[in-house]
Parts: structure tokens; C-alpha cells; sequence
């Protein structure tokens, strides 16, 4: 599976577990699932037809009927950063480094107008930083030398526990909603 299939993959999931289909009578032929493509570089993948995508339910195929490209400068987005020890990695990596500088550019660079918060964790949630706070306390304490160096990294993934506090600052849903 490549990047831009796990980037989907995920975004299905963390937005079908918080959102849903989002019609509700049970005989409803049609839903609306808002689903976040991104390149390898992290981009917004556009111009997508409906034979991109696959998409089922309780088993069955479901057939994709429009997919259309939405920006929404005003969403809301929730930074996960994975502190654990698994982020040193093994002789010569780069992981944190990676993980470090991919969450200090999204922070600088999304449009003024998204609504930004950042949760770091290892054994659990550990900083957690509220969009109402803006972006300069995530900005300085990513840009803090523990941090920075990877002084800060320890403990096991709470990955799960992770996701879940990002659903709950996230709600209630509301369209072009990405974790």
C-alpha cells in the first residue's frame, strides 16, 4: 500500500468513525463522505474521478458517484505527533526528523484561516494544544530544543488513545474535519 492509499485509508476511517454516513433513514440511497487525498509531498491530490476511489459497506461495494474537490480554509485540524521511542528509529534514521519537521511546516504554512491543534503522545496524550490558542504555542514549543532534538521521545505508542482525544476535540463533526 503507498502513501497516498494509507493517507486515504486512514482519513475513511478516522472520518467514518466520527462522522459516518451521513444520511440517516434507513432506506437512504445516498451518503456524503468527506475523504482528505494527499500526495507524497503532503499535498491535496485534485482532479480525482470517481474510478479512484473504492468504497464499501457492511461488505458490499458501494459505487462513488461525485467526487468533487472542496477547499475549506476554515476546517479544523488536529496534529497528532508521535513521541514514543519508536521515533528515534535504528542507526542513521531520520523518523523523527521527518515526523518533526513535516508537523513544524504544516503548522507555519496552512492557510491562516484553519483552525490548527497539535497533540503529542507516547504512553499517553502528552501536549495538547487547543486551535483557540493559536498557532504560537505549538510554533515555540516545537521549535524548543527537546523537542527539536528528539530529547523528548520515550515511552510506547498510545496511538489509539491518540486518535480518540483528536475525535473529541473534533466534536461535534463537521465537514473537511482531518486528524
Amino acid at each position: 500500500m503507498n502513501r497516498l492509499e494509507m493517507s486515504l485509508l486512514l482519513t475513511l476511517f478516522v472520518l467514518l468513525a466520527t462522522t459516518g454516513i451521513a444520511q440517516s433513514t434507513p432506506d437512504c440511497k445516498n451518503g456524503l463522505i468527506v475523504v482528505t487525498a494527499l500526495d507524497a509531498h503532503g499535498l491535496p491530490v485534485r482532479n480525482l474521478t470517481a474510478r479512484d476511489f473504492q468504497l464499501s459497506y457492511r461488505g458490499k461495494g458501494v459505487k462513488v458517484t461525485s467526487p468533487e474537490y472542496w477547499n475549506n480554509p476554515v476546517a479544523r485540524v488536529v496534529v497528532l505527533l508521535d513521541l514514543s521511542g519508536s521515533m528515534r528509529g535504528g542507526m542513521g534514521s531520520d523518523k523523527w526528523k521527518v515526523a518533526h519537521t513535516m508537523a513544524s511546516a504544516y503548522v507555519l504554512a496552512a492557510p491562516p484561516k484553519e483552525q490548527i491543534s497539535l497533540l503529542s503522545f507516547a504512553d499517553t496524550v502528552q501536549q495538547k494544544f487547543a486551535a483557540a490558542d493559536g498557532r504560537t504555542p505549538i510554533q515555540e514549543w516545537l521549535s524548543s530544543v527537546p523537542v527539536r532534538e528528539g530529547q523528548v521521545l520515550k515511552g510506547r505508542t498510545a496511538l489509539y488513545q491518540a486518535i480518540l482525544a483528536g475525535i473529541n476535540q473534533l466534536t461535534p463533526a463537521e465537514p473537511g474535519d482531518a486528524i
